[in-house]
């Protein structure tokens, strides 16, 4: 049963609920992608592609007192070509989470869940399940808002089991809102720190001092590999003529295993302004870095993939959208992917182009 549902079905069996809303939207559109495998240098493999799906959001209150919220989607994507139909991709994902309003205290639980099938595994570093479940707590004073969570998370990276992992994740988000009209900013901070239990034992680097690191020296222990994820970020937002937003992230990895460790920087910046024809254009550069003490090993080295939380991911994303009838939507984007801080062979540049139409039912 959806939330919407639920909150319907209380409200006529007790009229203690309230629906603030529910929305629905479905989308379709196509487009091309010149390097569907990430490849680096050579010929890449281009393709013509085709995406469509839907994505559901409701929420709504019991007794004034608990808010409700959950939201969910089903998305698909497919290429033409054999060459490159092994990138077909189906996601499914939901969340939910109820806040308890006790005044500025407000606690609550969250959980989330995403799934990804890919149709060839090895072919792509997004074929990966992943679920979190936490609870919450609130505090908020005037314009201040600090909140503190705690729970659990798992991850199954579906290409390789060694790459799976289980652990606690806690943290704390604070964030700085000044409330009124006209021109404002807005400044949001947070900090998490995630524990991994691998289902694969730590590796040891028996390589020769000064020799290069080859699969044949590096060896498995008898420990189970665990890492601590850490995650900082702040963000600064701006709402006038323009809405912009400047965010910095930092990630430290700090793993039992040999070359699992790693420093990464993210930049964000981001701006949305309405422009002639009624045409709203968002303009988005995101820069990464990562630095690897051990050094970085590729695929097909012992135990290390590059998985999705792995790829140096840096781009400049153009998203254009104009309304052309009520509850419907045209949008365009297009997006140059690079990886000019990656070393050698995990280097590629990528441009895809997508045009397509969203349809919306409901409302707030």
């Amino acid at each position: 049963m959806t939330i919407a549902r639920l909150v319907a079905a209380m409200a006529l069996a007790g009229g203690v609920a309230r629906a603030d809303g529910w929305k629905v939207q479905l989308e379709a559109g196509a487009g091309g992608d010149t390097n569907v495998h990430r490849e680096s240098g050579g010929s890449p493999t281009g393709a013509l592609d085709a995406a469509a799906g839907g994505r559901f959001s409701a929420s709504g209150r019991v007794a004034e007192a608990v808010r409700l919220a959950a939201s969910a989607l089903a998305l698909g994507r497919g290429y033409a070509g054999a060459d490159a139909s092994g990138e077909n991709v189906f996601v499914l994902a939901a969340d939910a989470r109820a806040d308890f309003l006790l005044g500025d205290a407000v606690p609550g639980v969250r959980a989330s869940y995403y799934d990804a099938f890919a149709a060839q595994s090895d072919l792509t570093s997004l074929d990966f399940r992943a679920g979190e479940a936490a609870g919450a707590l609130a505090l908020r004073d005037g314009d201040h808002r600090v909140e503190a969570f705690a729970g659990w998370r798992f991850y199954r990276f579906k290409p390789n089991a060694a790459f799976d992992f289980d652990g606690e994740r806690a943290g704390v988000r604070y964030a700085f809102a000044p409330a009124g009209d006209g021109d404002a900013w807005a400044l949001r901070a947070g900090y998490g720190i995630n524990r991994r239990a691998y289902s694969a034992p730590a590796i040891a680097n028996l390589c020769p001092s000064g020799a290069p690191v080859a699969p044949s020296c590096l060896v498995p222990t008898g420990r189970d590999r665990v890492d601590l994820f850490h995650d900082a970020a702040v963000e600064v937002t701006w709402t006038g003529a323009i809405l912009a937003s400047a965010r910095y992230q930092l990630m430290v990895n700090d793993s039992s295993s040999f070359a699992q460790s790693l420093l990464r920087h993210r930049v964000e910046l981001a701006a949305t302004l309405d422009t002639w024809l009624e045409l709203v254009v968002t303009v988005k550069l995101l820069l990464q870095w990562s630095r690897y003490p051990d050094g970085l090993l590729l695929g097909g080295d012992l135990g290390t993939f590059t998985t999705i939380e792995d790829e140096t991911r840096n781009a400049l994303i153009v998203h254009v959208t104009r309304e052309i009838a009520d509850g419907w939507m045209a949008e365009a984007r297009y997006a140059y992917y690079a990886s000019p801080f990656a070393p050698g062979v995990a280097s590629y540049t990528r441009h895809v182009l997508y045009v397509g139409a969203v349809v919306t039912f409901g409302g707030p």
